[in-house]
């Protein structure tokens, strides 16, 4: 079998035309699933194509061939190359570039014209980021990020503990950690404090020397 082949594109005419014209102009947040997802059918249907026996005339309105590594279309104002190696398709249209691959959190699109030069993230959970948000980047990586259970350290000893500060707002007069009451510890200083945190998030610093450490079998 021949290394390259030249695919049978005519029944693939009108979609290829659909595609053109849905990457000419610059895109819209809104539109970049559809366009992926469309552009993502074009590809699966010309690797199925049927292949001619032999190169079309000179006169063919479109020519597409396709390797074991690459699979190639050109036509009135399309060119489309797609690499079996990342999966990736790159497509120019009307002179706008268009770059189409996998990414870590779903797919990611890439536009280029003489204006603008812009990538977004298409999230596998739907959603597009521009990779240039970095606050919306940040905001998903929080979402993300796995969450650690709790575990105490430490427990309170055998007497009420009275609080010596609390990191944020105000203390009222005489509060005490009750006696035996579990706490992860956060740090500890030279001068004899501990800073430490309940189970419910409120933290606090204490006196060292009145909260007792927890083994790993959660006895202290």
């Amino acid at each position: 079998m021949r290394s390259t082949q030249y695919v049978d594109v005519l029944p693939l005419v009108a979609d290829l035309t659909r595609l053109h014209d849905l990457t000419a102009v610059p895109p819209t947040e809104a539109a970049l699933p559809r366009v992926q997802v469309f552009c993502n059918d074009v590809v699966a249907r010309l690797a199925k194509a049927a292949t001619l026996d032999a190169p079309p005339s000179d006169g063919a309105t479109w020519l597409a061939t396709r390797t074991p590594e690459t699979a190639m279309v050109v036509g009135p104002g399309l060119f489309l190359l797609v690499s079996a190696e990342d999966s990736t398709v790159s497509l120019v249209s009307e002179g706008a570039s268009w770059t189409f691959g996998p990414d870590p959190s779903g797919s990611q699109v890439s536009f280029a014209d003489d204006a603008t030069l812009r990538t977004w993230t298409l999230l596998r959970e739907g959603g597009v980021i521009d990779v240039n948000d970095t606050e919306a980047l940040e905001q998903r990586a929080e979402k993300s990020a796995p969450k650690v259970p709790w575990r105490p350290t430490h427990r309170v000893g055998t007497h009420p503990l009275p609080v010596g500060a609390v990191a944020v707002g105000t203390l009222e007069p005489g509060t005490a950690l009750d006696a035996g009451l579990p706490l992860r510890l956060l740090d500890a200083s030279a001068s004899g404090w501990a800073f430490v945190e309940c189970a419910d998030g409120w933290q606090c610093y204490v006196a060292a020397s009145g909260i007792l450490p927890i083994d790993g079998a959660g006895n202290g």
